[in-house]
């Protein structure tokens, strides 16, 4: 059994080595920033469990010297997940010199650290254990024990109520930009991400009760938090490697915020726009000749950008009549043509034979359960439910 938690111990260090080096090669190789920063988090996670293996091995004259890192890894944790979420919402996103503020507490405690360099190697062993309250307490070990606690439970907690609320912000933000944008939402939504925020917090909170209630060596325990991290890990790793650029392009931070913040009234949100009233009607003449006669919505990865180019104008115009003419986003108007088509194909005979998800990507659907979710929404129906109708 000791054998076993051993190897516990070892695995999420190993998963979080290799999926971070499979990161760093993917994102070196595509220029992708967000797969670079999510390597990032993965290798700090890997160092932090590396700390829980040497304290299993009974490892602490390593420990001694590496420990003085463990309040900066710790609150670097959730930065490096804040940073990486914003990369992969923010097209054209590039790690700037000004988001360093967000490593600032890290190399705060990094420097107020100091003193432990000039502990004696006991000192160094009471601190690495927690053994902090006991008679004679060293002037050093109370002023390690103060900073230790203010970095563990004031200052990773505030790290992470105050980014978990910028996170929410961000994935909002996100949805928004997502609707108005795409035809298609897999890859590229971030459901996943609210699961793995909650990961998180409960990660946090379970690693703080089992310090504070002083079970973390018991044997189950070790057993609980590594398979959990395993989970954890493969989770975001997976996903890491999964989530699709929205867009390789740079763009103007202006043009980009207003695409996807929150929804304003229409008079406001288009009042500088040049388009004229007679511009106006000509896109959308053109608009809907495109779509009914070349069925452009047959295409599973269709984007706005893709609609502009074919007509010669640019998104923003594009969203702009969606939005005043037909008082919808471009995920909904092009999924109500989609259906429309479903509709047609599953009510022909030709077609009659076909799979529902035959028919949904014929349709442009990518997946069978976006098109069971479009088709509810618009129609107040399931696509099976609409089948069985005409045959009776």
């Amino acid at each position: 059994m000791e054998l076993f938690i051993k190897i516990l111990y070892v695995l999420p260090i190993y998963q979080s080595a290799i999926l971070a080096i499979l990161l760093f090669t993917s994102g070196s190789r595509e220029s992708c920033c967000s797969k670079l920063i999510m390597g990032a988090f993965l290798s700090t996670t890997g160092i932090y469990f590396s700390f829980n293996l040497l304290y299993s091995l009974s490892s602490f004259d390593l420990l001694k010297k590496l420990y003085f890192l463990i309040l900066p890894i710790i609150l670097a944790f959730i930065p490096l997940f804040y940073l990486y979420l914003e990369s992969i919402t923010t097209p054209g996103f590039h790690f700037r010199k000004k988001q360093l503020w967000h490593f600032l507490p890290a190399a705060i405690f990094f420097i107020l650290m100091s003193p432990y360099f000039f502990a004696t190697e006991h000192e160094k062993y009471l601190y690495i254990n927690h053994d902090f309250i006991r008679p004679g307490m060293s002037p050093v070990i109370l002023y390690l024990l103060i900073v230790y606690i203010s970095g563990t439970y004031l200052v990773s907690n505030l790290q992470l109520g105050y980014y978990v609320y910028r996170s929410l912000q961000l994935f909002h933000r996100h949805k928004i930009y997502i609707v108005n944008r795409f035809s298609y939402t897999e890859n590229i939504h971030l459901d996943w991400i609210k699961s793995l925020i909650f990961c998180f917090v409960v990660f946090f909170l379970i690693n703080e009760l089992l310090y504070i209630t002083g079970i973390k060596q018991h044997l189950f325990s070790g057993i609980f938090y590594n398979v959990s991290m395993l989970g954890v890990i493969l989770f975001a790793g997976y996903h890491g490697m999964e989530q699709k650029n929205l867009e390789k392009e740079e763009k103007e931070e202006t043009e980009i915020q207003a695409e996807i913040s929150a929804e304003v009234p229409e008079k406001i949100k288009y009042s500088g726009s040049s388009l004229t009233v007679a511009q106006k009607k000509a896109l959308i003449a053109k608009l809907e000749l495109l779509i009914l006669d070349e069925k452009i919505y047959t295409n599973k990865e269709l984007s706005i950008e893709d609609v502009a180019q074919r007509l010669e104008t640019n998104s923003k115009y594009i969203s702009q009549i969606l939005n005043e003419h037909y008082q919808k986003n471009f995920f909904t108007y092009i999924n109500t043509y989609r259906v429309e088509e479903a509709q047609r194909l599953l009510s022909s005979d030709k077609t009659r034979k076909y799979s529902i998800l035959g028919i949904a990507q014929m349709a442009g659907f990518t997946s069978k359960s976006s098109f069971y979710e479009a088709f509810k929404n618009i129609t107040g129906t399931t696509p099976n439910e609409f089948r069985k109708k005409l045959k009776c």
